[in-house]
């Protein structure tokens, strides 16, 4: 675009020219864009007042957060072709990657705390994740038995998730049916403690450590050889999920302070 503006002006330009004087001249460097949610200066108020009210919390404080997310993950992983390279004499040696416009899915749900993992849960191929199936299937038969303190077994996915010291808070983001006026009647009426929807701020993954947790799962699910159906999908899943450490989570729970801090210097923007 800047040689085709240069040239209309009738001054002699090149895309080469061009791209050899920020080289060599400015020396810049190509850069990948990386994608972030889009914050409004409404969120980033919001992200804000959260970081500047939670400040203080300690890491023992955020150790008893339940923080829950859903997450979808698609059989046919589509790797970054900028940074998913293979070595090799050939190019005709090189495995291709399969890969279909409409890839079949899995959505998962899943909390955390400093202590342990919520059971992995399924959401079934066409059901609809609204408040009434995030009632039924989630909160009631996993939510409100952690906070019960029913389980205490051996297994990082079985412990008990709050300490004895402590009653546990219930995190979640701003999906509709998490912020639903029937939601939010069953929270009242069953969860002790639980993050207000108009104080969890919106568009804000990057304060949540369960994304971390996708993330670690996504590196594990699809290692060599990856899955090639379905039911493979989902047993990569549960095998990823009961194998993340409670170091992991611990390690993830310390950085909660250090994030609200750079929302503050950051002016409520997102935080690597």
């Amino acid at each position: 675009r800047m040689a085709q503006q240069l040239t209309a002006r009738g001054e002699a330009a090149s895309k080469n020219s061009i791209r050899d004087y920020m080289r060599k001249e400015l020396h810049w460097k190509s850069w990948r864009r990386k994608k972030q949610p889009l914050l409004t200066e409404s969120h980033k108020k919001r992200r804000i007042k959260f970081a500047q009210e939670h400040k203080h919390w300690t890491v023992e404080d955020w150790s008893d957060v339940l923080f829950t997310d859903e997450s979808p993950f698609k059989l046919f992983y589509v790797p970054n072709s900028r940074n998913d390279t293979v070595w090799g004499s050939q190019e005709n040696n090189v495995p291709r990657t399969d890969q279909m416009k409409f890839s079949p899915s899995v959505m998962v749900w899943g909390g955390m705390t400093a202590h342990g993992l919520t059971p992995l849960h399924f959401i079934p191929q066409g059901a609809r994740m609204n408040s009434e199936y995030y009632i039924d299937n989630i909160l009631s038969k996993i939510v409100k038995p952690a906070f019960d303190r029913i389980s205490n077994a051996g297994n990082i996915t079985e412990r008990k998730l709050f300490s004895e010291k402590k009653n546990g808070i219930f995190q979640q983001d701003g999906a509709r049916c998490h912020t639903s006026a029937t939601t939010i009647r069953w929270l009242n009426e069953n969860i002790p403690a639980y993050i207000q929807p108009a104080d969890w701020p919106p568009n804000s993954p990057d304060l949540s450590p369960i994304e971390n947790i996708w993330s670690i799962l996504t590196t594990s699910v699809y290692r060599d050889p990856e899955p090639k159906n379905v039911v493979q999908l989902r047993r990569r899943l549960r095998q990823a999920w009961k194998t993340i450490s409670e170091q992991t989570l611990l390690n993830l729970i310390k950085s909660l302070p250090d994030r609200l801090n750079d929302v503050i210097k950051r002016k409520g923007d997102t935080v690597r």
